[in-house]
């Protein structure tokens, strides 16, 4: 090879590097261009390199709701590039706020052109789903076929068949959990295993799986499931917990701080051993220091039962029982109601004594729930909050693509079935009014109770005031008072419910 060949050939593969550099170093965010030449920019991008899915985003994004101007746009891309699916599939993925219709049009011709783009299923699931189609579950199916290592496909076609098919739920979840390339579905797959498993060795073997193979793949999932590990821990082996966090600083993985849970693990192991040696005053002074972490958003059931230890030693049960039952107000769970039973005096012996009681001090804490007046879904009146008196009401802030709240809804189903005749009322305040189309369809086909409400963008909420979040409940009283929040039903909790609707009947 002659040197001209070879300075040739140095420098096409110089300016190869020089390219790939560049493109790894573009703002597509273009902060400090005007409008219409960042989007000038970004179309240039994308006319040559039109499967460059960051630019597509920040098109869009740019874009903001001109409909006409992307649907013009994208029409030229898909003439100029009939074969490439993602600028359908962009296109569809961007309707799915605006237009259901037009959103399947293009997601069904993305995959038309390429059926392993799992998040095209996905979507058009989505769209199907919360439409109400009978046929949702059958796209799962094709995409699966079409994608069949996908997990996330397998992870929400299996959560579909969590009631009707146990076992069959079961086993396909232990088969995304082993499936070699990792992803957030594959430690949602395990967390979910160790909900359903009743064995504490068990938990611990799938929470060291997690530990010791996702943490540093998947930190945002894994480093949640570390939380409900320690927590495990906590209630079970203490000492453990140490170890559990050594390891994890060791790894210096986030987002929590793993240092302010030593401390609490430490703080709780001194209380321990000060009440052991007889000396609770200086218990209770390490306990009432105690901060808990904002990330732990369970009570810690340990320092509430080494505080009303202490308290009763010193001030004898009936303090005990007074702070159980303020834990048990401002945090409502089974287990903190225990805690009140543990400590009952001769006054207070037989059960209904204990439910007299704790009404009573309830009934010092409460305060009027704030009024409200919105939009009923069923039939476009307005309802109101007065209306309601004379029925418990369970009130529950939510929108219909929030996981996190369909994830709760059937237990909440499931507990209010039983007290049908109770004069309770289920209510809903759907807070994304964009998605006003989909509460219905999912009411029916869910076969849901709920009355469903249309929140009013920044109206004053008084202390009904979920902060922006949801799901987030609250219980309110017959009289219309505010009684119990903070509180979240699952499959393992559904008692705290039941516990809060009795001792308002």
């Amino acid at each position: 090879m002659n040197r001209y060949c070879k300075h040739f050939l140095f420098l096409i593969l110089f300016m190869h590097l020089l390219s790939s550099n560049a493109k790894a170093q573009i703002d597509y965010r273009m902060i400090d261009f005007p409008q219409a030449v960042k989007l000038e920019k970004l179309i240039k991008i994308l006319d040559l390199a039109p499967t460059d899915i960051e630019a597509h985003y920040w098109y869009l994004n740019s874009m903001g709701s001109n409909l006409k101007g992307i649907a013009e746009q994208y029409n030229k891309w898909m003439k100029s590039f009939p074969k490439e699916a993602i600028i359908p599939y962009q296109l569809g993925h961007y309707y799915i706020d605006h237009n259901d219709s037009l959103a399947r049009i293009f997601l069904s011709r993305a995959l038309a052109i390429n059926p392993k783009i799992p998040k095209a299923w996905v979507d058009l699931y989505s769209i199907s789903y919360f439409k109400g189609d009978d046929n949702a579950e059958s796209i799962l199916e094709r995409g699966i076929e079409a994608n069949p290592e996908d997990s996330e496909l397998m992870f929400r076609y299996a959560y579909r068949s969590k009631t009707n098919d146990p076992k069959g739920f079961l086993d396909m979840m232990a088969r995304i959990a082993k499936k070699k390339k990792i992803d957030k579905y594959n430690v949602r797959a395990l967390c979910l295993l160790i909900n359903e498993s009743t064995s504490y060795n068990a938990k611990v073997a799938i929470y060291e799986d997690i530990k010791n193979n996702y943490l540093t793949k998947e930190p945002a999932e894994a480093s949640q499931a570390m939380l409900s590990y320690y927590l495990l821990l906590l209630d079970n082996d203490i000492e453990k917990t140490k170890y559990l966090i050594y390891s994890l600083l060791e790894m210096k993985t986030r987002p929590f701080d793993w240092g302010k849970l030593l401390f609490l693990t430490n703080s709780i192991l001194s209380a321990q051993q000060l009440i052991v040696k007889d000396k609770p005053s200086e218990a209770l002074a390490i306990l009432k220091n105690i901060e808990i972490p904002y990330f732990l958003k369970s009570p810690i059931l340990q320092v509430h039962k080494l505080k009303n230890t202490a308290l009763a030693k010193l001030h004898g049960n009936k303090l005990a029982i007074d702070s159980a039952i303020y834990s048990f107000i401002k945090h409502p769970s089974k287990p903190l109601y225990d805690l009140i039973l543990d400590y009952r005096d001769s006054s207070l012996q037989d059960s209904s004594a204990i439910s007299i009681y704790v009404k009573e001090k309830i009934n010092q804490n409460i305060r009027k729930a704030s009024v409200f007046k919105l939009k009923n879904y069923l039939n476009n009146d307005s309802l109101t909050l007065d209306s309601l008196r004379g029925k418990v009401v369970l009130l529950s802030y939510w929108y219909p693509q929030c996981g996190p709240c369909r994830a709760e809804m059937p237990y909440f189903e499931q507990v209010l079935n039983e007290y049908n005749d109770r004069n309770i009322q289920y209510i809903t305040i759907n807070i994304q009014p964009n998605q006003a189309g989909q509460v219905i369809n999912l009411r029916r086909k869910e076969q849901y109770t709920f009355v469903p409400l249309e929140e009013i963008p920044y109206r004053n909420k008084g202390n009904l005031d979920n902060m922006g979040a949801a799901p987030a409940n609250f219980i309110i009283d017959k009289s219309g008072n505010l009684v119990f929040e903070n509180f979240f039903i699952d499959a393992h909790n559904k008692d705290d419910l039941r516990l809060m609707l009795n001792l308002l009947q």
